[in-house]
């Protein structure tokens, strides 16, 4: 079974010659390397043309500007070969890692979306020979569920269990849900994954098979919130699917399209997740109390940790809520639902470990 690799690429110039030089050391052979230049302006393209004068299985194309999801989009349907496999180009993939899920894929035909562990380093790190290679390496490594009922578990709970650099899946099935959706310009593979799951099946592997470089520096307020509203936008749409209604996203160019939709219910339903969103990195950001909003807004931020809290990093709602409590604009009732709402956060296991030491010394 061949594999074809997608390879999105934008101002990458600076790590792309070690993602390649790691597609060219699988040790299976038989693949194809879709390099797609997403609006580059520095060096990549250049990069990408010496690879294809090297090696005969590395296809070149460019799209006119920076799109993540027409990029992932054209590749599939580009793609060669039924197996396709995603590779961010500023990550390095195992030697054997493309071998490593044509031979389960092969072997579990139910399948259709297989990923792996990943192990993360920063740019500052110097990648040994073994942690780019096969060997054993002391990196930090992720522990996403490897069985398929696991990972629907975690789908259904709003986490996301798989890491995109590490997939490879069937052409035909994800063309079959519509592939990437433009409503997801962040969260596209949390959309994906929750569509393909509505019938189908996906897993990992327990190995690592990509290493995968953190950029240093903080996200800034207003990507995190759109990334977390866009992930309660794909879950609010998986929950629609599954009652028979209307997708939304569907229906729109991205996430923060309203006015296409003709359903003023959902209308306000899509306008109060991002508005909630938005304050709750308001608090998770400002060291200092938000103390303009009323209280009415409030209450209903701690309802929205309370309901979405297994969706939501656990430390960062232990922090929002720490923040809440200080405000001067709290009724004692509101203050005792936000004790309440943070001794549920505090006894979840997805948690617990992280929040021992920060609950002695927030909370007195």
């Amino acid at each position: 079974m061949a594999v074809s690799v997608v390879v999105p690429i934008y101002n990458s110039e600076a790590y792309l010659s070690e993602c390649l030089e790691g597609l060219l050391a699988q040790s299976m052979r038989d693949f194809e390397v879709l390099l797609i230049n997403n609006g580059s302006t520095d060096a990549s393209a250049a990069i990408c043309q010496g690879y294809v004068n090297r090696d005969q299985r590395f296809r070149y194309f460019e799209l006119p500007e920076a799109n993540l999801i027409w990029a992932r989009n054209f590749g599939l349907a580009e793609a060669t070969y039924p197996l396709v496999a995603l590779q961010d180009s500023d990550d390095i993939s195992k030697p054997d890692r493309l071998a490593q899920q044509v031979a389960f894929l092969r072997k579990a035909p139910d399948i259709v979306c297989l990923g792996g562990q990943i192990e993360t380093f920063s740019v500052s790190d110097t990648m040994s020979d073994d942690a780019s290679g096969g060997g054993q390496s002391s990196l930090p490594k992720s522990r996403f569920p490897e069985r398929p009922a696991d990972i629907h578990a975690a789908l259904a709970r709003g986490k996301n269990p798989m890491a995109q650099p590490t997939v490879m899946m069937r052409k035909d099935s994800v063309r079959r849900v519509g592939g990437y959706r433009a409503a997801f310009d962040v969260a596209e593979d949390y959309d994906l994954w929750l569509r393909l799951d509505d019938h189908d099946a996906l897993a990992n592997l327990p190995n690592v098979l990509v290493s995968y470089r953190s950029h240093e520096g903080n996200i800034t307020k207003e990507k995190a919130s759109k990334l977390l509203f866009s992930h309660l936008f794909a879950t609010l749409c998986r929950d629609r699917r599954k009652a028979g209604l209307l997708d939304p996203a569907d229906h729109m160019s991205d996430g923060y399209s309203v006015d296409s939709l003709e359903d003023d219910v959902l209308i306000g339903e899509l306008i109060a997740l991002k508005d909630l969103a938005d304050l709750y990195y308001a608090y998770a950001t400002n060291p200092a109390p938000v103390s303009h909003k009323e209280t009415g807004d409030l209450a209903d931020l701690v309802a929205f940790i309370r309901a979405h809290q297994e969706a939501l990093n656990g430390k960062e709602a232990f922090r929002v809520l720490s923040s809440l409590a200080q405000t001067t604009l709290l009724t004692k009732a509101l203050l005792r639902d936000i004790n309440r709402v943070k001794k549920q956060i505090s006894r979840s296991r997805y948690i617990r470990d992280r929040l021992a030491s920060c609950v002695r010394s927030v909370w007195r």
